[in-house]
Parts: structure tokens; C-alpha cells; sequence
């Protein structure tokens, strides 16, 4: 799969989620509480099955929360993001990577959106025939 193809193919699952906004990164930034999605795409791997590779990278999704509701509403929106992605696939991409799962982790304040920054990671993996 080519990186568009990555791109289109998440963004169609991630368009199952409407607990928040989803920013696209061309716009401006939405009403707090939101998400932005990013890819992170990592090696390509020969497999030695003829012709057969394995591609793996990491959905990193931003959650920007109220600072007024404290911890509680960042967790609870990367736990649901946990979930909503946990032993999943779409179209050739499997949403885990050997034993590396979905986690959750507070970043801290973001100063500039008044927000607490949370982010959720999720490890792929996509096995490709050529």
C-alpha cells in the first residue's frame, strides 16, 4: 500500500468515530474537545515468503481536552479510541504489531489551545504482496 492509500484507508475507518471533532490538519482547529490523526510510517520489512513484505508505523491521534474537566475526559476519549481500534483491520491493515497494543498517554498543557494534550498510539502493521 502506498502512503495515500494508508492515509485514505484510516481516515474511512477513523470516519466511524463521532464522539469529537476530528481536525484535518489543513484547517483551523475546532471547539475543544477534539482529535487529529497523524501516521507515522516506519520500515518496510522483507518477509521470506517470495515477493511478500511487511510495512509497519503508528497512528498517533492527538486528543485536545477542557482543562476544566481535568484527566477524567482525555482518558476516557483515548480509552474509547483504544477500543474502537483494538484487533481491527481494514481494507490490508491490521491495527496491532506483534504484542504492541493501543496505549494512552497524557502530554501535558498545551498553552497555545488552552487544552490538556493527550495522545493515543496505535501500532499497525500491513502485510504486502508484490
Amino acid at each position: 500500500m502506498t502512503p495515500f492509500a494508508i492515509q485514505n484507508a484510516v481516515d474511512a475507518f477513523l470516519a466511524t468515530w463521532t464522539t469529537t471533532s476530528i481536525r484535518d490538519a489543513s484547517e483551523e482547529a475546532p471547539a475543544i474537545p477534539y482529535i487529529e490523526p497523524h501516521i507515522l510510517l516506519g520500515d518496510m520489512i522483507g518477509l521470506e515468503i517470495q515477493g511478500a513484505a511487511e510495512r509497519i508505523g503508528v497512528l498517533i491521534i492527538n486528543i485536545f481536552t477542557r482543562t476544566d474537566k481535568g484527566n477524567l475526559e482525555g482518558y476516557a476519549y483515548g480509552g474509547a479510541l483504544e477500543k474502537l481500534f483494538w484487533h481491527e483491520s481494514t481494507e490490508d491493515i491490521f491495527f496491532e504489531n506483534g504484542d504492541q497494543m493501543p496505549s494512552t498517554a497524557k502530554i501535558g498543557v498545551d498553552t497555545d489551545r488552552q487544552a490538556f494534550h493527550f495522545q493515543t498510539k496505535i501500532p499497525f502493521n500491513i502485510i504486502m504482496e508484490y
